[in-house]
């Protein structure tokens, strides 16, 4: 098994980590993040919705809260969508970090769903340069599209489920896909082995196309089955 802390990141630009609803994306990211706060500043931006859902995994996971890992809850929605570049030069000037997380890239829009095509994709653009400008790397968590769900076999997660935007696969510098075959009730593989608990991190894009596959011990009680 390997440790989150063994996930090599890029040291700047856009990475994206996505995943189907329930399989603990929010979780996974922020546990990666208090492990980078061991050595760096980390950023960990979220919204007022989901304030309670933040602190109720930082209580099970028993942070001992980094004086580096900062959360900023403050943002709305629409503050982040009408003049995010300005919100998060504000933020990283404040902080200073190495690193920061967007948690729900979906969160940005609020109920403004129907967003139009060339905004979003001038949205992660902005983010991706800012990244570069700032020299840091910005970590987006997406939620994957419901074909997923309907696909057959394994219904293993592609880079074309990556749905938000188009440009937004293109755009990142690493892209990582987080599986976990107990959430469609998957207990052994063909071999027999058990599957109980494990969650695959698959690093599908990165700059010298070298695709990786962590295999990650999470815990049982944690995962919401299809």
């Amino acid at each position: 098994m390997t440790r989150l802390a063994d996930i090599s990141l890029a040291d700047k630009g856009l990475i994206l980590f996505g995943a189907r609803p329930g399989m603990g994306l929010t979780r996974t990211v922020l546990k990666l993040a208090n492990h980078l706060a061991e050595s760096e500043t980390v950023l960990f931006i979220s919204y007022q919705t989901y304030e309670r859902k933040l602190i109720k995994i930082c209580e099970e996971l028993n942070f001992q809260k980094q004086d580096i890992l900062f959360f900023n809850t403050r943002l709305g929605f629409y503050d982040m969508l009408s003049d995010y570049k300005t919100s998060l030069n504000v933020e990283i000037s404040r902080t200073n970090p190495r690193t920061v997380v967007i948690d729900d890239l979906d969160g940005l829009l609020g109920e403004n769903y129907d967003l139009d095509v060339s905004l979003r994709a001038d949205l992660i653009t902005g983010l991706q340069e800012l990244a570069v400008d700032a020299n840091i790397r910005i970590i987006l968590n997406v939620t994957l599209s419901r074909k997923v769900e309907h696909r057959g076999g394994d219904h293993r997660p592609k880079l074309r489920d990556f749905t938000w935007c188009r440009d937004l696969v293109h755009v990142a510098n690493e892209v990582y896909i987080l599986y976990r075959p107990e959430y469609y009730g998957m207990r052994q593989d063909e071999h027999g082995n058990n599957l109980s608990g494990l969650m695959e991190i698959n690093r599908v894009k990165e700059s010298n196309c070298n695709e990786v596959t962590y295999n990650i011990a999470c815990d049982k009680e944690h995962i919401i089955p299809y």
